[in-house]
């Protein structure tokens, strides 16, 4: 990726305790939008020990990142908030750091699927971002990354949770074909099942849930946001980024859900089963459809399709699937309620059932994948000491129960 502004302020001082096999930490202030890893003179990059290309087994306490980049002004919505998009952006390429660093050399991985992010806490403008990743299982051909986001307030000294995000990444080869995945030493049981059991509800909601596509003529409240894409939107490989998916994904599903709150704000709460089909290239025209499924009182579920279109044959391909949830926001900040809508056609009341439906896989999913508190990751550069299962005990719990009290 490619600076779109020079960097104007000093990277902060590495941690003391970050040392060997503790989270890469890759702490630095960028430019926006893009984001640029590895060693720079602007980086300041604390590396673990070196991981062979062909280690048969890798350690899992070296598949571990940390990195912190400010909220920028650009990067906020009306209310000075962090948007959904631009989050869900960064956290594509946390997730994605230690899924290159488990692959080794010449090989590469591809974002296939991210479920169940739920964003609990705002971000404000000039707030550090900061996200630590970790690899949590590895099956054959893929391997699911978890991370997590804080946000650090200056004025205050205040650390506050904000997200939880699990993505799954693909292996590739030079000649773009699966590759087969090395072990997974030092492996969290904890982890590794919680992992397998989102992986066993992925699969079955999509056998019993399948996606209803958006034709055209469909209602209520469709939204279309169309971009071309250009280099900056893509990789070494012209393959457009996962993170730029997604922010055009939550663009066109916040403008579908601020279509049914006619007045106030929005804002994206949860990003839910994001599916990623095929890849898009430079030069292509990215759109992006949205379509309201359900609403409840204070929340609404949106469904968005990605399709890729090719500027010369004019052939439409579809690359992408998601389901968003957003909560409308009245004066006070406070979730209030949307104006009522009840499903009147067949269709719209096969995607009102489907969204009930998911909504409750995903409660007793999240009931089946509780974490141990001794097993979460550390989420700040502090003393651990003053942290660790002190301050941060019991983070995803805390995720949870706050991301309850916002959906009704």
């Amino acid at each position: 990726m490619i600076f779109s502004k020079p960097l104007f302020m000093k990277p902060l001082p590495i941690p003391a305790h970050l040392g060997q096999n503790q989270p890469r930490a890759v702490s630095r202030m960028m430019g926006y939008p893009s984001l640029h890893f590895g060693a720079r003179k602007d980086t300041v990059t604390l590396k673990a020990a070196p991981v062979e290309t062909h280690t048969p087994y890798i350690s899992m306490d070296k598949t571990q990142y940390f990195i912190q980049t400010p909220a920028y002004p650009e990067m906020v919505d009306q209310n000075g908030h962090l948007r959904a998009g631009h989050l869900l952006k960064l956290i594509d390429i946390a997730g994605s750091m230690p899924a290159f660093e488990f692959v080794g050399k010449g090989q590469s991985v591809v974002t296939a699927s991210m479920d169940r992010t739920n964003i609990v806490n705002p971000i404000k403008r000039w707030e550090m971002i900061r996200l630590h990743s970790r690899i949590t299982q590895v099956w054959q051909s893929s391997l699911e990354s978890e991370v997590t986001v804080s946000a650090y307030d200056f004025r205050f000294h205040e650390e506050r949770p904000v997200a939880t995000a699990y993505l799954v990444f693909v292996g590739l080869d030079e000649k773009r074909q699966k590759i087969a995945m090395p072990p997974l030493a030092n492996k969290n049981s904890e982890l590794a099942k919680a992992a397998d059991i989102r992986k066993a509800s992925r699969q079955q909601e999509g056998r019993e849930l399948p996606i209803l596509p958006i034709e055209e003529g469909d209602t209520p409240f469709v939204s279309v946001v169309e971009t071309e894409m250009t280099p900056q939107h893509a990789n070494a490989l012209n393959n457009v980024f996962g993170g730029v998916i997604l922010d055009h994904i939550d663009q066109a599903g916040s403008l579908a859900a601020k279509k049914v709150a006619l007045e106030g704000f929005v804002t994206g709460v949860r990003q839910d089963r994001m599916s990623f089909i095929a890849p898009a290239y430079i030069g292509e025209t990215l759109r992006t459809k949205a379509i309201v499924t359900r609403s409840w009182r204070t929340s609404m579920e949106v469904q968005v399709e990605v399709e890729a279109v090719n500027p010369v044959n004019k052939q439409v391909r579809k690359i992408a699937s998601s389901y968003l949830v957003y909560v409308k926001l009245g004066a006070n900040g406070n979730p209030a309620e949307f104006p009522p809508w009840v499903p009147l056609t067949e269709t719209q009341k096969k995607r009102a059932e489907a969204a009930d439906k998911r909504r409750a896989n995903r409660e007793l999913e999240e009931k089946q994948t509780i974490v141990p508190q001794n097993v979460q990751p550390p989420m700040t550069e502090k003393n651990p000491a003053q942290t660790g299962q002190g301050r941060w005990a019991g983070f995803v719990a805390g995720i949870r129960q706050a991301f309850k009290s916002l959906l009704s």
